[in-house]
């Protein structure tokens, strides 16, 4: 097995660096410079797009749908995953880019719109890769009327509010403390603060940051590839927990219990 990385943070330092990266993800990681477009073109040259017609009993023509397989030299290196890290770097390099190109030096108005197009048909075409997909995102949070802290990717505009939708399972990074000790975390069920989504109700609400573990639970119950999206704060593992997805990956070690941790949370 292999998988891809797109390290747009250059934080890959936290598994070890490129090397160790290679050596769990079996491929070279790709350094992301400039922003989305790149990150299309390496797309298409790993996918193919193409359609297929299947029947329904209440449409008389057939319905076309478009899917993606994977090509060639994707199939003989086994590619099975792709890794973003990160979805909020990345967008940050796409607004410095339009800024760059305008007078001054600002995002215009139809720049904005530009961005929500160009990362919804971004995110719509990874979740229909015949692959798993793992976005991080680094956290963002804005008030309520009631004063009430609410946690979101850090992007801006409307991306923010539409990325969720797309993905099986919403993770957020949590840490809790048991003797004296910091685990990382996933919390996985929502609350009021935090949009956490488990698409299949399989996960339990804390859960050790394994990624063997959720892609084992979604392939149980016929998802072979899961859309997963990770936010969090900085340190808190969203880096780090990549090296679960390695054959020696052993990131947590935390009693997993069938995912369970008997930990105290720490706000």
């Amino acid at each position: 097995m292999s998988f891809l990385i797109f390290d747009v943070d250059r934080s890959l330092a936290s598994i070890g660096g490129d090397k160790a990266a290679e050596d769990i993800s079996s491929l070279p990681p790709i350094q992301i410079t400039d922003g989305i477009t790149q990150v299309n073109s390496i797309i298409q040259k790993l996918f193919q797009r193409e359609e297929k017609d299947y029947s329904h009993p209440l449409i008389s023509q057939p319905i076309k749908q478009s899917f993606f397989k994977l090509n060639d030299t994707a199939n003989k290196f086994q590619v099975q995953g792709l890794v973003i890290d990160t979805i909020s770097h990345l967008f940050r390099q796409d607004m410095r880019l339009l800024e760059s190109k305008n007078k001054s030096e600002r995002l215009e108005i139809q720049d904005w719109g530009k961005l929500e197009r160009s990362y919804n048909l971004l995110i719509s075409d990874l979740i229909k890769l015949p692959v798993w997909v793992i976005v991080n995102s680094h956290i963002s949070y804005d008030k309520n009327d009631l004063g009430q802290f609410l946690f979101y990717p850090q992007l801006k505009g409307s991306t923010k509010d539409f990325i969720g939708e797309y993905f099986d399972c919403i993770l957020y990074t949590r840490v809790k403390n048991s003797n004296n000790k910091s685990f990382y975390l996933w919390q996985t069920k929502p609350d009021t603060q935090r949009y956490a989504k488990d698409r299949l109700d399989v996960l339990e609400e804390f859960i050790p940051q394994d990624f063997g573990l959720i892609l084992n639970r979604y392939r149980q119950k016929g998802i072979e590839y899961p859309k997963i999206l990770v936010i969090g704060e900085s340190g808190t593992g969203k880096s780090r927990a990549i090296r679960t997805l390695g054959d020696k990956g052993q990131y947590q070690s935390v009693d997993r219990n069938n995912g369970k941790a008997s930990i105290k949370l720490i706000n």
